[in-house]
């Protein structure tokens, strides 16, 4: 399976495609357990995601790593 990897021109920084899956799940209001659920990980593996997401975006909540991803045209 091959990783795909998305760059943030503005941040310099970049999401796995994993990690853009997850905040577009919770993009839609999907708790982190519906998340896991609907990607077939555990709620731990999208903890995990998410917190990537947010230390790579550097934002300072999942709320806002989800408008910084938009925003930079992550999906």
């Amino acid at each position: 399976m091959q990783s795909s990897i998305y760059l943030l021109p503005d941040a310099g920084n970049c999401l796995s495609r994993r990690e853009i899956d997850v905040l577009k799940q919770l993009a839609d209001g999907l708790t982190s357990k519906e998340t896991s659920s609907a990607l077939n990980i555990s709620p731990h593996t999208v903890n995990f995601h998410v917190r990537n997401a947010i230390a790579k975006l550097g934002a300072r909540n999942t709320t806002s790593a989800v408008a910084r991803a938009m925003k930079m045209g992550c999906w």
